[in-house]
């Protein structure tokens, strides 16, 4: 699912590879509607023996194996995903199958309480099916990264996560936060996989750790850091008035 802030070449890009590697892949505009609302509603509408593949419009597979993978896992009753913590939640390592490639049966969803993928205090977005099949004795089975454009986020001692998150030796492919790819140069790192993909060709990663680090792309990320400041010194000035 997306809303109306994705770029259009984000998601035609994620439509390309998938017909590349023969599946279709149903991307839907959900403007407005939570992430995990959606996938809620999404597992409680499947039929009984649906097998269902989560994939973050800025994500997608890199070989066909990597799909044929993830739905045998799941037809075999465990879940499939990539790696993922939430960084900001108490349980910080805490490490589940992220949403951005998450693959489940409808009959595992219902072995295990039905857990809502919709995040609170302590769980960010289908953080609690992970909990869930550790406490029903659901194996999932995880893919981790191996290879990252721009380093970010930690994960819990087992690599690190950011911006161009290659998964599983090559299998899995996260941008990650698709709705600054128009003022974060992000799309150099985009297009550069999905052309690579498409044409059957493999990753070239020096390229796309040039293309992350030109002076382009540095003021590109350095002016939406300013942006972001500015807009966070108005909330607080705002928040400080009204109290």
């Amino acid at each position: 699912m997306y809303w109306d802030n994705i770029d259009a070449a984000v998601i035609e890009g994620q439509r390309r590879v998938f017909a590349k590697l023969g599946y279709a892949i149903k991307q839907i505009n959900a403007t407005g509607v939570a992430h995990g609302v959606w996938i809620d509603e999404t597992l409680a509408a499947a039929a009984p023996d649906d097998v269902i593949l989560f994939v973050d419009i800025d994500a997608f597979p890199l070989t066909a194996t990597a799909i044929g993978r993830a739905f045998s896992a799941a037809e075999a009753g465990r879940i499939f995903g990539v790696a993922q913590t939430a960084s900001h939640l108490p349980e910080r390592d805490f490490i589940y199958a992220g949403p951005a490639f998450l693959c489940l049966a409808r009959r595992c969803w219902e072995a295990i309480g039905r857990p809502s993928a919709v995040p609170d205090a302590a769980n960010d977005v289908a953080m609690r099916i992970g909990k869930a099949a550790i406490s029903h004795g659901v194996s999932v089975e995880l893919l981790y990264p191996n290879y990252v454009v721009i380093p970010r986020w930690q994960l819990a001692g087992k690599g690190v996560t950011g911006y161009g998150t290659f998964y599983g030796e090559g299998s899995v492919f996260h941008l990650f936060e698709a709705r600054r790819t128009r003022r974060a140069g992000l799309r150099q790192i985009l297009d550069q996989v999905v052309a690579r993909v498409v044409a059957g060709e493999e990753i070239d990663y020096v390229a796309l750790y040039e293309a992350a680090h030109s002076p382009r792309f540095r003021l590109g990320a350095f002016l939406l850091y300013l942006k972001r400041r500015a807009a966070k010194t108005r909330r607080m000035a705002l928040g400080h008035r009204r109290a």
